[in-house]
């Protein structure tokens, strides 16, 4: 089912960031820069999400705020009013997803909301599947955003590797492994153990919660050699926590790679080298990538 889906994603990908990349304007083909994650990358992502769950998800800037508020919540700064504006951005979020699933009802299809909707022998609850789908959009929207960006923000600041993946679009693949590497998109992975376990010498008990830094574990020296170094023909970048790993691997992390893809080699298609006027240094305590980075067309 995961390779049909990435199959999919690939004949809409190109059609879909082709349409985003003529919907920025004559001014941005003439060079003016804009904001890659806001004007290309955010509403990419949700759109593509919406393709393919069968949502109805136009409205790419409210969608991208809901998941903007739920990352400002997971800062554990004390503040209680990024997660004021998390519990109001659920609630919207959900209501939505429930409006849904009702039509989905109403006009069954092939998408995979429509089977899920209407399919009682599973025996979740319509809050129960809103639940999972903010999840799995969750998953859909800031993976691709961040992995657009965050490839062509490290591609910049190697331009002879960016030159290569220019030149050989195979070099994509380990450009965006690698900056996945570097920036993960999910830069924190919550889990509670499934038995006892000893970690760097201490004893956990089962079930226990354990928090895990995925942009410590990218950087660690004893797995990756010269860890810091950004490289696109590093063999072994695939074997990042990016993704997660094992019985907890993304479950669309073969869709994630095409989306990335075909994303950024419809920008080189139509723009050639985006040069990058500004950016952000990429930050963000769970999701991580640059805040703003403005680019302009070379050509």
């Amino acid at each position: 089912m995961v390779i049909a889906q990435a199959d999919v994603s690939a004949s809409l990908d190109a059609a879909l960031a082709h349409r985003l990349i003529d919907d920025l304007g004559s001014a941005a083909h003439a060079g003016e820069p804009f904001d890659l994650g806001a004007r290309f990358a955010s509403p990419f992502a949700v759109l593509m999400a919406g393709e393919l769950l069968g949502l109805s998800l136009h409205d790419t800037e409210r969608i991208d705020g809901f998941y903007a508020d739920f990352a400002g919540a997971m800062e554990y700064s004390g503040n209680p009013e990024p997660m004021r504006r998390a519990d109001a951005a659920r609630a919207e979020l959900t209501a939505l997803l429930l409006d849904e699933l009702a039509a989905a009802r109403r006009a069954p299809g092939h998408s995979l909301t429509s089977q899920v909707a209407n399919d009682g022998s599973h025996g979740l609850s319509d809050d129960e599947l809103a639940a999972q789908l903010r999840v799995v959009l969750s998953g859909a929207i800031e993976t691709i955003q961040a992995s657009v960006v965050n490839t062509l923000y490290m591609l910049a600041q190697h331009p002879d590797q960016e030159a290569a993946a220019m030149d050989d679009r195979s070099l994509l693949a380990g450009a965006q492994e690698e900056a996945r590497c570097l920036i993960p998109p999910v830069s924190f992975i919550e889990a509670r153990t499934a038995e006892p376990v000893v970690i760097a010498g201490v004893e956990v008990p089962a079930r226990e919660f354990v928090g895990v830094s995925v942009l410590a574990a990218n950087r660690d020296p004893a797995h990756f050699d010269d860890p810091l170094r950004f490289d696109i023909t590093r063999p072994n970048a695939t074997r990042s926590l990016s993704f997660s790993f094992g019985v907890h691997a993304c479950l669309g992390l073969h869709l994630a790679r095409a989306q990335t893809t075909g994303a950024i080699a419809a920008l080189w298609d139509r723009f050639g080298r985006l040069q990058v006027v500004d950016a952000v240094e990429p930050e963000g305590f769970a999701f991580r990538k640059p805040a703003v980075m403005r680019v302009a067309a070379s050509r």
